[in-house]
């Protein structure tokens, strides 16, 4: 079995509000980029499928053609999940121990609301589901970032006690726990507590934040960075490549042409 992962995997980690998405699609609008999404990622693995049946010829035949980007990204799930001849049960079970410590502690979280959990533990399997799992089968030699990872996700698994027991557990979870590198998106905090009012009043807001008053959304933003902070510490260090990007202009392409070269170093 492999020990060290192939696809190397650099995620985006900081807090709601701080400009992760208009950075990173302002990456994505960048020409000969080195670097899939994950949704590219997803696709590319379907069509890595080999498998002589009628049905897979004609969703790999959609899937060249020119469609929107979630009805690639739902094919692309199609395929993986019934044209493949992956075990998901047995991969799955690598990671037990995570998953179930994630999922016990969203649903024990008297703070969150039952459908906001299950918006949670949904996102969470589904990124083990079509990405790691799927890497674990056919790892690909690429780079991949990640937007919205498990480093994003998670905040239990990243806390002093729970992270030295987990990365213990398996390498398999070690891996995940620990991606190649990380770009660390930080602002001042007046800035990102701002940016987050004015996308609540567009009613762009995340699930958490739009039942929230000012008074919440502000300690919100202040425990959400502490939490941030204490990630960056453990992957820091644990010897995780980072790259630090200051947010608080809006001006995102000086940033994006220092995160490319940052990704083009460690490839």
């Amino acid at each position: 079995m492999r020990v060290e992962p192939i696809m190397n995997r650099i995620e985006f980690i900081g807090v709601s509000g701080v400009g992760k998405t208009t950075l990173f699609h302002t990456l994505l609008n960048g020409r000969n980029r080195k670097w899939l999404t994950k949704d590219e990622l997803l696709v590319r693995n379907a069509l890595h499928i080999k498998n002589k049946g009628l049905e897979l010829i004609l969703y790999k035949l959609l899937l060249r053609m020119i469609i929107t980007e979630n009805i690639k990204i739902k094919i692309s799930k199609y395929i993986i999940s019934k044209c493949s001849n992956i075990d998901f049960d047995a991969e799955f079970s690598k990671y037990n121990t995570m998953l179930d410590v994630f999922i016990n502690s969203c649903l024990n979280d008297k703070d969150i609301e039952p459908f906001k959990k299950y918006i949670l533990i949904k996102a969470y399997a589904e990124l083990f589901y079509f990405y790691y799992i799927y890497n674990d089968a056919f790892p690909f030699n690429c780079t991949v970032l990640f937007d919205e990872g498990i480093v994003r996700k998670s905040t239990i698994l990243y806390l002093d006690n729970m992270f030295d027991f987990m990365i213990k557990s398996s390498i398999n979870i070690r891996n995940v726990l620990l991606p190649k590198a990380v770009i660390c998106c930080e602002a001042d905090v007046s800035k990102i507590i701002e940016r987050r009012k004015r996308r609540n009043e567009k009613g762009k807001g995340t699930i958490t934040e739009r039942n929230m008053n000012e008074e919440d959304l502000i300690y919100n933003t202040h425990i959400s960075i502490e939490y941030y902070h204490k990630k960056k510490d453990i992957l820091l260090n644990n010897n995780v490549v980072y790259l630090e990007i200051d947010l608080s202009d809006d001006y995102t392409e000086n940033n994006a042409d220092r995160i490319n070269t940052f990704v083009c170093a460690i490839l």
